[in-house]
């Protein structure tokens, strides 16, 4: 047994059980590719800074396992059994690590083909496994205003313009949107913000089954309020999701203000499969 590459990095444990804390180490972690006999392979967590603890140690089989991220700020995930490692590579390992990478990769190919097919005569279920998150082929429109339907109907009940409330509320009905009922401070009307979402997943049939859609939010909206209109929203999006921003986790409570979003801001809707 050998480390075949390693590169230091930044490592967040995001679980599918969404009771079960988020879990950041620090940017002293290491994550290793470890070749155990030919063509088996597993990629190994240490959390340096805490007695070079063992994060998590996944048998590597598949390259699908290890997600690279589509932009620099994007990080790379890795699945597990119970949800997904998030790494950021440190920019000086980076290229020795994916070439590694990519060898070990090409290895397990090479034998996956050479591997022959079982005799006929096998009890083997050829049917395609089925789907663990349903995804209908979609391609969502350029604008979805669900946030900024809501945002009106705030609007029309403050001006007294039971007309122009009675339109957005049978709108977000036929949607299902839940509406919460708070109280206000006068303000002055706020701007619209387009900013574009990319879908994203560990799950490459859910990667490719949307292309990037835009959507109105203001200043004031909150992650958590974002979430719940993409919930809502004709784009049949499962709902075990979370949303990334310049390559950091967004919280729920943060604001588009607090996170300096501008025109065309690129979110993250990274879908964690059941």
């Amino acid at each position: 047994m050998s480390v075949a590459v390693y590169c230091k990095c930044r490592i967040q444990f995001v679980p599918t059980n969404e009771q079960r804390p988020v879990v950041n180490y620090s940017d002293r972690s290491l994550i290793e590719l470890r070749q155990l006999d030919f063509a088996k392979y597993s990629l190994r967590g240490i959390d340096v800074d805490n007695n070079k603890t063992e994060i998590f140690n996944i048998p590597f089989e598949k390259g699908d396992q290890y997600k690279r991220g589509r932009t620099a700020d994007q990080p790379d995930a890795i699945r597990s059994s119970v949800g997904v490692f998030f790494l950021n590579l440190n920019a000086a390992g980076q290229s020795t690590f994916y070439e590694g990478l990519e060898a070990c990769v090409a290895e397990l190919e090479l034998c996956a083909e050479a591997t022959p097919e079982p005799p006929p005569n096998d009890t083997i279920n050829t049917r395609p496994l089925k789907d663990a998150i349903q995804v209908k082929p979609v391609i969502p429109n350029d604008e979805n205003d669900i946030l900024v339907d809501v945002y009106k109907l705030g609007q029309c009940i403050r001006q007294g313009d039971t007309d122009g409330a009675a339109v957005f509320s049978k709108k977000l009905a036929h949607l299902r949107a839940p509406l919460a009922v708070n109280s206000f401070k006068q303000s002055k009307e706020q701007p619209t913000i387009k900013i574009v979402i990319k879908i994203d997943s560990t799950d490459e049939r859910i990667s490719n089954q949307y292309k990037d859609f835009s959507m109105n939010v203001y200043p004031s909206t909150t992650v958590h309020e974002l979430r719940s209109a993409l919930e809502y929203s004709k784009h049949n999006l499962p709902t075990n999701q979370i949303l990334f921003v310049n390559g950091h986790l967004a919280h729920d409570k943060t604001t588009m203000h607090d996170l300096n979003i501008q025109t065309n801001s690129l979110f993250v809707l990274f879908i964690i499969p059941s």
